[in-house]
């Protein structure tokens, strides 16, 4: 079944976003939905042919040349109250600053047959793996943003700090560890059902703005625990749809355990830096799995970044077997800085609703 394709069009991000958060509620599986908020990147995209179902675009990006392409409906936010300002049979117009449930009843009535018709009850989580080939490069960090931004637009989380040493905890106002001694016991069973594994891991979860599973009592290898322990909570708890999305931050070892949780995921974040050292690093990591630019299951990200200083994925652009979808831009990973106070950046809004 297509999904209906609705562009929002607006730069004031923070108009759009409890427009975005409704429709992500309403219909999360009956449409694929882009935002963009850079006039200069909405120019660009309707330089080539568009098909979309409905466009909602504020005056200020409208053009008359909008209406050379195949929209459905052409929904104008105007400044004005000034109902027929625009005249067309596929345009309307919506007094912006309207309140939003009265916009988004007013759009929904352009569709509402059928959006109702594609929408579906059953939704699958996501798994999202975010992994590096170096590190020290703030994944951590970036992946609690993204659990945080995700719980903040109504989806619901997971947090899984799969490392072989945790450390994740230090982000957390709870840095205590699961200490059932029963808990460690069962899960050393060789005949344990790994059903039971995520049964007894869902009495343990904390929430913090996220679920997560808190750390173990100590390294997996003093536990005499299996890596694998982690591939299969993501499975069973994806199985279970408790979850809209489970976010496993992974440490940069590379295994046969990091293939199995690449291949269990269904969009791998890979982090990287600008340096020189880390690029090469992630070349030979983008090899290994096959994850090259043509792959849309891979998102790389360039974290930290500084404009000020040598860009060394741009520098050896050609070479390259990755091109990076996003960049980060710097901010402070002093252990002290909160995960709320990032995730009002733009930059981690638009890498956590690419997920979406």
């Amino acid at each position: 079944m297509n999904k209906l394709r609705i562009l929002i069009a607006e730069s004031d991000i923070n108009y759009i976003i409890p427009l975005q958060n409704k429709f992500i509620k309403e219909y999360f599986n009956s449409i694929e939905l882009e935002i963009i908020t850079e006039k200069d990147y909405f120019y660009s995209k309707f330089s080539i042919p568009q098909q979309i179902d409905i466009a909602i675009i504020s005056e200020e990006f409208f053009n008359q040349t909008i209406l050379i392409h195949n929209i459905g409906k052409i929904i104008i936010l105007t400044e004005t109250n000034i109902s027929n300002k625009y005249a067309g049979q596929n345009i309307t117009t919506i007094y912006k600053y309207t309140n939003i449930k009265e916009i988004f009843n007013s759009i929904n009535g352009v569709f509402s047959s059928n959006i109702i018709n594609q929408k579906t009850k059953t939704k699958d989580a996501k798994i999202i793996t975010i992994t590096s080939a170096i590190g020290g490069c703030g994944k951590t960090l970036l992946s609690m943003a993204i659990c945080s931004y995700l719980n903040n637009n109504y989806k619901r989380v997971l947090f899984i700090g799969a490392e072989r040493l945790q450390t994740f905890q230090s982000r957390l106002t709870d840095k205590s560890p699961i200490i059932s001694n029963a808990f460690y016991a069962m899960l050393l069973q060789s005949d344990v059902d790994k059903t039971s594994i995520y049964n007894a891991i869902k009495k343990n979860l904390r929430n913090e703005g996220f679920s997560y599973i808190p750390p173990f009592k100590a390294g997996l290898m003093s536990l005499e625990m299996e890596y694998s322990i982690f591939i299969d909570i993501a499975l069973q708890a994806k199985q279970s749809k408790d979850f809209d999305f489970i976010i496993i931050d992974t440490d940069h070892i590379f295994d046969i355990n990091k293939v199995q949780l690449i291949d269990a995921a269904d969009k791998v974040v890979i982090v990287t830096k600008q340096d020189a050292n880390s690029v090469f690093a992630t070349n030979v990591f983008a090899t290994n799995i096959d994850g090259g630019a043509n792959n849309d299951k891979f998102i790389y990200v360039c974290n930290n970044y500084d404009s000020s200083r040598d860009n060394a994925i741009a520098n050896s652009q050609k070479s390259n077997k990755f091109t990076v979808n996003d960049y980060i831009k710097s901010f402070s990973t002093d252990e002290q800085m909160e995960i709320s106070n990032i995730i009002n950046s733009k930059d981690i809004q638009k890498l956590a609703f690419s997920l979406i």
